[in-house]
């Protein structure tokens, strides 16, 4: 038995929070997620897809959960946009993407100095149990696992996440839309979002960073603001 709970926040056009339960042994995540918190854009959007030699475009929307954008072929169905690998960069509207191997896609924010941003889904999966008067009470946590169940269309993979509940327990699972800020440290991104992680990747300069924050009141929520730390980040460590 499933219950979908979802809270849309004022001005915005997706939900960026939403819950469901179930008593389920096997849950499907994305299966009893809405379209509103999974997709990037609230539908297709046009779409120009840069490659070395060429661009295609594209009615595209990007999927949080599996990190992919797709497309609507009118036979077909839904399709990949594949081979990101060859991708120079997507232009959507006034947003840029660009693909890092082995990491995924990413929005740039600033390119000079590069402040990417990723777009998450954070699965928080709990054990419900019945409190006084019938009142739910969160337990202990459950694990969320990827897997990969069988084969798709043409012999592709078809990832899934999954919440195991052998002893089919009623589990309430929230989804929380995020964006995290990222920075190249040796040519790997790294999460910044938080002064804690950003201190915790560059530790060997932890008084220089802390000091900058603090003297220039750094909002870690504010893109000039992250991309002033980005260049002075940048400036110390290359």
């Amino acid at each position: 038995m499933l219950f979908l709970l979802l809270v849309f926040p004022a001005g915005l056009l997706h939900a960026q929070q939403e819950s469901f339960r179930s008593d389920e042994r096997r849950i499907v995540v994305e299966s009893n997620a809405s379209q509103e918190i999974q997709d990037l854009f609230a539908e297709s959007t046009e779409a120009i897809v840069y490659y070395e030699n060429r661009q295609v475009s594209h009615s595209l929307n990007y999927n949080l959960f599996f990190d992919i954008f797709y497309y609507e072929d009118s036979r077909r169905g839904f399709r990949l946009l594949d081979r990101p690998h060859d991708i120079d960069s997507i232009r959507i509207g006034d947003q840029t993407f660009t693909y890092l191997p082995d990491h995924g896609f990413f929005e740039v924010v600033e390119s000079e100095p590069l402040l990417l941003r990723k777009y998450v889904i954070d699965i928080s999966p709990k054990v419900l149990v019945e409190g006084p008067y019938g009142s739910n009470v969160h337990s202990s946590s459950v694990e969320v696992v990827m897997n990969f169940d069988g084969a798709g269309a043409g012999g592709r993979v078809n990832p899934t996440i999954l919440v195991h509940n052998p002893a089919a327990n009623r589990i309430e699972v929230t989804l929380n839309r995020q964006s995290q800020y990222h920075i190249l440290k040796n040519g790997v991104p790294v999460n910044v979002r938080t002064r804690s992680l950003l201190l915790r990747h560059f530790a060997d300069h932890r008084s220089e960073i802390r000091r900058f924050v603090r003297r220039n009141n750094i909002d870690f929520e504010v893109d000039q603001d992250m991309a002033t730390l980005a260049e002075f980040v940048y400036s110390i460590t290359q």
